[in-house]
């Protein structure tokens, strides 16, 4: 199935995991505008006071601007609630998007 643009349709899978930190969630594929609203919602739940929420790009083949938007919107909520959000293991291609948009060093530690 393709889309009307003629690109496959995006896919993006999440998983959530328990660290001593804090929710560790990892996402597989695309991270762009016909999937960011799924990172969203996941990342909306693991937020809380005190909680490091990390978001594992190592498997992110492609991320677009609502991909980046998410990514710092979700920082912000955090550090809005008492809690922090890092993006690690970025591939690059997302590492590059995340340089050329200036928020690498706000998301990451690397």
């Amino acid at each position: 199935m393709t889309r009307s643009d003629g690109r496959r349709p995006a896919e993006l899978a999440l998983a959530v995991r328990s660290s001593r930190a804090g929710p560790w969630i990892t996402a597989a594929g695309d991270l762009d505008a016909d999937t960011a609203d799924d990172l969203r919602t996941v990342v909306t739940a693991m937020i809380g006071p005190g909680r490091e929420v990390t978001v594992d790009l190592a498997d992110v083949a492609f991320i677009d601007s609502h991909g980046v938007f998410v990514l710092v919107r979700a920082r912000q909520t955090a550090a809005d609630h008492g809690g922090t959000l890092r993006v690690t293991n970025c591939q690059p291609p997302v590492r590059r998007v995340l340089e050329i948009a200036a928020v690498l060093d706000l998301l990451t530690d690397d």
